[in-house]
């Protein structure tokens, strides 16, 4: 029994001495990968770091963490922790809660502002080596407010869950997001949120891009669901961006309760009898496919939208 005990001590003092040696190294290669990045043109602050979670985790309290990179993009975390196993001190996430700021400055001189306000929000990290940049990142997050600080309102101003992530291999990645409860800002939606509603109750899709980090990368995707109001939307896209910034390319849709739709916008007011009865004859001579929906197929021209001869507007990224 005294052997055991002894045993149990001893086998406690080298585990304390393990988590308090890991946790310096921890807290060291922080800022020694700050500096990596420093030295690549990035800008990065954060507060002193400051080690818990003893004895189950490695939690280091950054503060507010602030970084710049060279294009021009910049993040504020107010409250960011990175929280990793003690057992497992090689996968590592961000936690954060409270304000985001986001804000990218153009060449032109004109800059975007965009705060968000999380709930909780945790990211899940995996970097290449130091100026290689994203190799894995997932991102979980609930009750997000989004605004921009200045300028015309955002389509979306919040959200009640998002799931993203993203996976890098070369010059391919792979995307997937999941968002649901977007509550949209009426004034950018027009008569369209009027007939819709302003709840998208789900948004999902996966994508590839390929050409990942060039000037001209290709963004294509088969799997894209949009829920809103009567209207259930599937479909993908194939487009490619241009040298000069601009998309060229296809959006193929499917859409099914169309007639709910026209129902809506003629309810409302939107629609005459004669713009619906029209509007009806329209959509009956688009394709379907087997099980009822109809497709919808749209150019991407200089990132302008159209269908046929239909200009339908411009791509807003």
């Amino acid at each position: 029994m005294k052997k055991l005990l002894i045993s149990l001590i001893l086998a406690l003092i080298l585990y304390c001495a393990y988590w308090f040696f890991v946790s310096k190294r921890v807290a060291s290669e922080i800022v020694t990968r700050a500096h990596a990045y420093e030295e690549l043109g990035y800008a990065i602050s954060h507060a002193p770091v400051d080690m818990s979670g003893f004895p189950a985790h490695f939690n280091a309290d950054l503060g507010p963490v602030r970084v710049t990179t060279p294009k021009g993009l910049k993040a504020e975390l107010m409250n960011a922790q990175l929280s990793g196993k003690a057992y497992f001190p090689l996968s590592w996430s961000v936690l954060h809660s409270g304000v985001s700021l986001f804000e990218h400055s153009k060449p032109s001189g004109t800059s975007i502002s965009v705060t968000v306000d999380t709930g909780i929000a945790k990211i899940d990290a995996q970097a290449l080596a130091a100026g290689g940049g994203l190799k894995r990142l997932n991102i979980e997050a609930r009750s997000l407010e989004m605004a921009l600080t200045t300028g015309d309102p955002l389509p979306v101003k919040s959200l009640e869950t998002l799931e993203y992530s993203f996976a890098r291999a070369g010059q391919t990645a792979q995307l997937s997001a999941t968002a649901r409860g977007a509550a949209l800002n009426a004034g950018p939606l027009g008569q369209l949120g009027r007939a819709l509603g302003h709840e998208i109750s789900l948004i999902t899709g996966e994508g590839t891009i390929e050409n990942f980090g060039a000037p001209t990368p290709r963004y294509l995707s088969d799997t894209l669901n949009v829920l809103w109001g009567p209207v259930d939307i599937g479909g993908g896209f194939d487009v490619t961006r241009g040298e000069s910034g601009v998309l060229n390319g296809t959006i193929n849709l499917t859409v099914a309760n169309d007639t709910e739709l026209l129902d809506e916008l003629a309810d409302k007011g939107i629609l005459s009898n004669g713009e619906k009865m029209f509007a009806s004859m329209i959509i009956g001579n688009l394709p379907q496919t087997d099980d009822g929906r109809r497709k919808v197929s749209i150019s991407v021209k200089d990132s302008q939208m159209s269908i046929g001869s239909m200009t339908l507007g411009r791509l807003p990224f």
